[in-house]
């Protein structure tokens, strides 16, 4: 059985997913079990997995065959996305409207009959 890891362990992005793709030369009478800081997320032979929170996880592969049990460690960091540097020049405030679209309601398109005294 193979798992292959990076170098320092898996780094992912918050909310996006984490494939761990484990090769093996035969499943006859092998269980799988994912552990996630100690506690099972999944019975699967390869994971997938989202991670909600930033932060530095450990990963255990519990791979079983009758008596037999060995566990497979490994390190996951999650982080947040990098984000880009704002433009030269670039306001928090809007300085041009490209296009307005009011939205659906009373009076769009038509104006209110005039009556004298409003």
């Amino acid at each position: 059985m193979r798992v292959s890891q990076p170098e320092g362990g898996f780094a992912v992005v918050i909310d996006q997913l984490l494939k761990v793709q484990v090769e093996s030369e035969s499943d006859e009478g092998i269980s799988y079990v994912w552990l996630l800081d100690g506690t099972e997320i999944a019975q699967t032979k390869s994971l997938e997995y989202m991670f909600e929170e930033v932060g530095e996880y450990e990963l255990t592969l519990r791979v079983s065959q009758g008596e037999s049990r060995f566990d497979y460690p490994f390190t996951v960091t999650v982080t947040f996305e990098n984000i880009e540097p704002a433009p030269e020049g670039a306001t928090a405030y809007v300085t041009k409207v490209f296009d307005f679209v009011p939205a659906v309601g009373q009076f769009t398109n038509t104006l209110p009959v005039y009556k004298e005294g409003d």
